[in-house]
């Protein structure tokens, strides 16, 4: 609920509107880029640290979420700030140090509670290369027991029924159909998740049955291995870190992209509703590093040359930058139709808020899914509307292929308005046959 809360103040404080609530994003995904590079700094020096802020600034995966009205930008702010607390405790032990860290891991896991994943990833790094110091490994898991408790109890409180009903869309991965997930397990770091690309290039990529993500992620992951493997495999570095070695640096940063998405990818086979990339948006930042450190040293050609694939591959899906939401664009052909739209049918809030948002003037009724299933009844064969014209715009594509077959199970006359973005939208104007 820790998002939430800040929300709520910063609406007392500052309205409410939409671009109000974006603002609130935006300074986490601001204030993450600072922490990005602050850690970077400390751990791999000024120009590497650089690179990588560049980096993830111009990685559509963080522009989306610095913009969204969710948590997103602020779980990935507290992990940072999570791993620079909890190197300072490695390095330096005090109580003090150890209780900012433990602070600052409590607001990370009430942001989203995936990001206790990292705790994960941190334990692990202790019993690789602390574990002859049993008081530090005791003093540290002392505390994230209890946290990771406390969590397990806020779970175990939440109405089971209510929860699966909102996420009954999840699906069980498999090693094929499910390949969201296995490219969340392999690389989901890389931001490439979720959302089609904004470009018909991009669109073409795709049709290959993900075997092009696949390859992709793949050298992606390998490239981290290498920056954490090659570079850095021996001696200290002359950081805010005394005693931290290049080894173990090496270390954290595979660990903290590997072990989440892991983690969460076997669990999802236990619970259906645990897995999706954007609950992992705080295990990107070390493919950034990586880039950051391979790029500002005379790497080996096969190293830099690992990811140049990924390179190539963000160009052709997001770049020249993120187009507009297409809520706008839905608002615009609407608008522009000869015919009435008494009505407009949403699966969706985002899109409830951001028909209101764009919408110029008086917005029309806006219905809930609710009412778009009851409208639609592909077992009577009919359609069920007051108007000659109307309107339903889906945000998810499962959704909209069903609705497509409902449609046409119900002989409606249709026509179908694809509009994609960061976030896509199918708009579906359907002009009959009616049933009052």
């Amino acid at each position: 609920p820790l998002y939430a809360i800040t929300q709520y103040a910063w609406a007392r404080a500052f309205g409410d509107s939409v671009l109000s609530l974006r603002l609130l994003s935006l300074v986490y995904g601001l204030a993450g880029l600072a922490a990005l590079y602050g850690l970077g700094r400390a751990l791999l020096g000024h120009r590497a640290a650089l690179v990588a802020t560049a980096w993830m600034s111009l990685m559509f995966w963080h522009i989306y979420h610095s913009q969204e009205i969710r948590f997103y930008g602020m779980v990935t702010l507290l992990a940072l700030l999570c791993v620079w607390t909890f190197l300072r405790f490695v390095t330096r032990p005090a109580p003090a140090t150890l209780a900012i860290h433990a602070l600052i891991s409590g607001l990370m896991i009430w942001t989203h509670p995936h990001s206790a994943l990292l705790f994960c990833t941190l334990g692990l790094f202790l019993l690789c290369f602390h574990w002859r110091s049993p008081k530090l490994v005791a003093a540290w898991l002392a505390p994230h027991l209890l946290l990771a408790g406390s969590l397990v109890a806020f779970m175990a409180s939440i109405d089971r029924e209510l929860a699966y009903a909102q996420t009954g869309w999840f699906s069980l991965p498999t090693l094929w159909r499910g390949y969201p997930s296995v490219r969340g397990f392999l690389a989901m770091s890389a931001g490439l998740m979720e959302f089609p690309p904004i470009n018909r290039y991009g669109q073409l990529a795709i049709n290959s049955r993900a075997l092009l993500w696949i390859v992709i992620e793949l050298t992606t992951l390998a490239a981290l291995a290498i920056t954490a493997t090659l570079h850095l495999s021996r001696g200290k570095l002359a950081s805010p870190f005394p005693g931290l070695t290049q080894r173990e640096l090496g270390a954290l940063l595979l660990l903290w992209f590997i072990v989440p998405p892991v983690v969460a990818f076997a669990a999802s086979y236990a619970w259906r509703p645990v897995f999706l990339g954007r609950y992992l948006a705080f295990a990107t930042p070390p493919l950034y590093l990586a880039l950051g450190y391979l790029m500002t040293r005379r790497a080996r050609r096969i190293d830099l040359a690992a990811f140049v694939p990924l390179i190539v591959f963000v160009a052709l899906y997001y770049f020249p930058g993120p187009l507009r939401t297409p809520y706008d664009r839905v608002v615009e052909t609407i608008q522009a139709h000869p015919s009435e739209y008494a009505e407009i049918f949403v699966d969706d809030m985002i899109a409830t808020s951001s028909i209101d948002y764009y919408w110029n003037g008086e917005p029309p009724v806006v219905r809930s899914p609710i009412d778009m299933e009851k409208a639609v009844n592909p077992f009577e064969e009919t359609v069920h509307f007051d108007g000659p014209s109307n309107w339903l715009l889906l945000t998810d594509e499962k959704r909209a292929r069903y609705m497509r077959t409902d449609l046409r199970r119900a002989n409606a006359e249709f026509t179908i308005h694809y509009f994609p973005s960061l976030r896509p939208a199918w708009l579906f104007h359907v002009t009959g046959p009616f049933h009052a």
